[in-house]
């Protein structure tokens, strides 16, 4: 169940803690460096994003995909939705979510736990982010929700360099 409270806008981002990311042995990366991306660039990537996609479960335990607008800030992923949707319903019974961008060569994939955002300063904070970044004011939070996805782990590689960049992201639990 999605637990309501307040988000302190005045978090900042703090850098996870990355490690190599566990491959089997078939892969073969013994003898290559481990080389891993810098988080500013990463956290850059997840600012300036168009779309994320977003993954929650379903009751039925299956899984249900779907591309969303949204605002990475102080190290949160907010989003927006109408308290209806599918995304939402899932969200309030399991609020286990894993978000990524849609590039395939730079990969930012995020897990984590959602949070229901009720605190009207950061609502109204969101709003104008939301509204620059998608030129949409319509944001109505009587019908709609807004989702603070709190992450847990991440998982970073370049496509073409993923034996040497691909790290695992082990964030401190800031909510």
């Amino acid at each position: 169940m999605v637990v309501k409270m307040k988000i302190s806008k005045k978090i900042k981002e703090h850098i996870p803690t990355p490690k190599r990311l566990h491959m089997p042995d078939s892969y073969h990366i013994e003898n290559i460096p481990y080389v891993p991306p810098k988080w500013e660039l990463i956290s850059d990537k997840l600012v300036d994003a168009d779309y994320y996609w977003i993954v929650t479960t379903q009751p039925n335990g299956d899984q249900h995909v779907v591309p969303v607008w949204g605002i990475w800030l102080n190290g949160i992923f907010y989003f927006v939705t109408r308290r209806e949707s599918k995304k939402a319903r899932n969200l309030y019974v399991s609020p286990k979510m894993t978000m990524h961008l849609q590039s395939s060569s730079y990969v930012v994939i995020i897990q984590g736990i959602t949070l229901e955002v009720n605190d009207s300063k950061l609502l109204n904070q969101f709003s104008k982010l939301y509204s620059e970044k998608y030129g949409d004011d319509t944001i109505l939070f009587k019908i709609k929700v807004v989702f603070a996805l709190n992450p847990t782990v991440a998982y970073t590689w370049l496509a073409r360099e993923y034996k040497a960049t691909a790290t695992q992201w082990q964030f401190k639990k800031k909510l």
